[in-house]
């Protein structure tokens, strides 16, 4: 039976585009295959607040609209074809990461002005968690006329990702500190990962029938712990199983398998792999990947090869 996915991401290229796509795995008695097809490329409509080289970021379904970020904005995209439904502005939004829809409304990773951002689906505020202090963040967007625009950057926290917990809690994955805190009381829930982590949810692990804590790093492993002792249960490096070299964004949980999102390494991002060589950021591609359970051997897709594609979230529909 196929299964389909939606992927969010832009361009790295030196353009203002941003794309939704969707992914089809398609399963079969001896292969496993991987189909691609475009569904919306778009700049943002306000051209005051486009921003280069980044495109759309985190995005999550909720009652048949997918909800993703730009750099600045939030779009609401209806399900069944994929016209613009809705536009949410806000003047601190800066290098905005993730949008998880849920029943009380927007919550946001707001990574430039390091905060988690909760909105209602009018855009109204109702409230603004920084990860940072007070003092540092006046101090940061003080210097600015217009936030949304500038480059932030240092991220002292660079939160990427969220997830809310049955309990209500909510995880936030912290890239600078490679671990993933429980908002609720501050606490770590994970292990310390091997490199900087990016995706972070809970989620079923089906062959040994037990809930993880998932991410994925940016080198290249994906790992699944408790999250309660925060044991590693399970651990997977795709480059070991021969996947292109990248930087490794985007994730989905399935019963069989995995599918893993790879953004072709540029400029902006070497620093992180500063141990490989020449010829490995040379053969790195921007591709999705289905890694499965059963026999380790996976298969991968480009996506848009004559572009510097970058792929951000994969999302189950």
């Amino acid at each position: 039976m196929n299964k389909e996915f939606l992927i969010t991401g832009g361009f790295l290229d030196d353009s203002y585009d941003s794309f939704v796509g969707k992914i089809t795995l398609i399963k079969g008695q001896e292969n496993d295959n991987l189909r691609f097809e475009l569904i919306r490329l778009m700049e943002t409509p306000n051209q005051s607040l486009k921003v280069l080289n980044k495109g759309f970021t985190g995005g999550s379904i909720y009652k048949n609209s997918l909800w993703v970020c730009s750099s600045n904005q939030i779009f609401s995209f209806s399900l069944d074809d994929f016209k613009l439904e809705k536009t949410i502005d806000n003047p601190l939004f800066n290098d905005l990461h993730y949008v998880l829809a849920e029943k009380e409304g927007l919550c946001v990773i707001n990574t430039g002005l390091e905060s988690i951002d909760l909105l209602d689906y009018n855009g109204k505020l109702i409230s603004r968690k920084l990860l940072i202090s007070d003092e540092v963040t006046r101090e940061k967007i003080g210097k600015f006329k217009d936030f949304r625009t500038v480059d932030s950057n240092p991220h002292f926290i660079h939160a990427n990702s969220c997830y809310r917990t049955l309990e209500g809690n909510l995880l936030v994955t912290c890239l600078r500190q490679n671990r993933v805190v429980d908002t609720e009381h501050w606490e770590w829930v994970s292990p310390l990962y091997p490199t900087p982590p990016h995706d972070g949810f809970i989620h079923q692990y089906y062959p040994e029938n037990k809930e993880c804590l998932w991410v994925s790093t940016v080198s290249g492993q994906v790992i699944a712990s408790d999250p309660v002792t925060f044991k590693v249960i399970k651990k997977w490096d795709l480059l070991e199983m021969g996947l292109p070299p990248a930087w490794f964004r985007g994730l989905c949980v399935l019963e069989d398998g995995l599918l893993v999102g790879a953004t072709r390494i540029v400029e902006s991002n070497v620093g992180y792999y500063s141990g490989w060589s020449n010829d490995e950021v040379k053969n790195s591609k921007s591709y999705i990947s289905y890694v499965p359970f059963n026999t380790l051997k996976p298969v991968y897709l480009e996506i848009i090869p004559e572009r510097i594609t970058k792929i951000f979230s994969i999302i189950s529909i």
